[in-house]
């Protein structure tokens, strides 16, 4: 809390969930009071709960177990006003995890041929579960898992619409996750979003997609030294825990895979990786993009264009090509026609965004000669 006056105080609960010595520790106060600050609502005096919370986790640690008082999964600590015990906030804000139908389809996306193949023998889990798991009773620890697929790869290479695809695929809907939204400003919040969103996608026989699923994926924290970092932990805790308790479809998509922690490579079914398409594939993706009714130069090609622009992304194909569209509008011709030197400056505006970036682009100039010009 800074150190104006907070205002508009109010009531308010306080509840996080640690892990220690492998227990989850609930600790909920609920009569503490928030304020806002700088148009933020904080609780107030948390640098006092955040110590009697370390001195309750420092007091889990004095406990015995014995062959007739197992430990147990889960200890709650409640500190309050006793009629408001279990009382909680019903107005859940769920604005992280949208609710829609797929978009798109398999059979409207470009996808490398071992790539389209490997998601197609990963679906049939769904479709022969019975069979598998009842019938032939193989790996009958997994019929209890729902069916993960990491997609990882630069940004632009189709992961997320792949995700999209698979759900239209299966004929259900998607349930779209952002991460930095579901990870709450109030402590504790993070983890009840989480059983949030399995609940929300089992109402609505939705598939899960976490885009930049390495931001809560990564490997778990062994020098903890504050309350903040058993936070980290437990948040990671409850996505095993809500994962093995899911029987459906659940989604990773990233740039980044390395650093996932090993229990989340353990439970990913089919991980996939995402490229820049080759020529093949940027053939295919310019046609998909350039239908009949775009006035084109008679020079201006699918295979033209693959062949000018390589080390591009889907992505920054559509990029290119909206951006040639609306240098060819510019022009004010009453009958305007994208030309080849339109897309050859829209790629130059779009390879322009990464110059700062680590992504990878052909930063070599295109140029087209009059001959060439006339040979085509």
């Amino acid at each position: 809390m800074s150190n104006d006056k907070p205002k508009n105080i109010r009531d308010d609960l306080y509840k996080k969930i640690y892990s220690k010595n492998d227990v989850n520790v609930e600790i909920e106060y609920n009569s503490v009071f928030s304020g806002e600050s700088n148009e933020k609502r904080e609780i107030l005096d948390k640098i006092f709960i955040d110590k009697q919370i370390n001195s309750w986790l420092d007091f889990i640690d004095t406990l015995h177990w014995s062959k007739y008082l197992q430990k147990p999964e889960m200890i709650k600590i409640v500190i309050g006003k006793e009629n408001d015990i279990g009382k909680i906030d019903t107005t859940e804000d769920m604005s992280f995890a949208e609710i829609s139908t797929p978009r798109w389809s398999l059979k409207s996306l470009y996808l490398p041929d071992d790539i389209k193949e490997q998601i197609l023998v990963s679906l049939r889990m769904q479709k022969y579960k019975k069979q598998l798991f009842d019938e032939w009773k193989i790996n009958a620890d997994f019929n209890c898992r729902p069916l993960i697929l990491n997609f990882y790869g630069p940004a632009g290479t189709g992961k997320s619409i792949t995700a999209e695809a698979i759900a239209k695929e299966l004929g259900k809907k998607i349930c779209k996750v952002n991460y930095s939204q579901l990870e709450s400003k109030y402590v504790g919040e993070t983890p009840k979003n989480i059983h949030n969103v399995f609940e929300k996608a089992r109402e609505n026989d939705a598939i899960i997609i976490f885009d930049e699923a390495d931001s809560f994926l990564s490997k778990r924290l062994t020098n903890i030294t504050q309350a903040a970092d058993y936070g980290v932990n437990i948040t990671r805790s409850v996505m095993l825990l809500e994962l093995e308790q899911f029987d459906g479809v659940v989604i990773f998509t990233t740039n980044l895979i390395k650093n996932y922690d090993i229990a989340f490579k353990r439970r990913i079914f089919s991980s996939i990786a995402f490229h820049y398409p080759d020529f093949k594939g940027r053939v295919a993706i310019w046609s998909i993009y350039l239908n009949k009714r775009i006035p084109l130069e008679v020079i201006v090609t699918p295979e033209k264009l693959a062949e000018a622009f390589d080390a591009v992304s889907g992505a920054d194909i559509k990029d290119i090509l909206l951006y040639a569209s609306l240098i060819a509008l510019s022009r004010n011709e009453i009958a305007p026609e994208l030309k080849l030197d339109d897309f050859k400056q829209g790629y130059n505006y779009v390879k322009g965004k990464y110059k700062d970036m680590n992504e990878k682009i052909n930063t070599e100039e295109v140029n087209i000669s009059d001959k060439e010009r006339r040979e085509d």
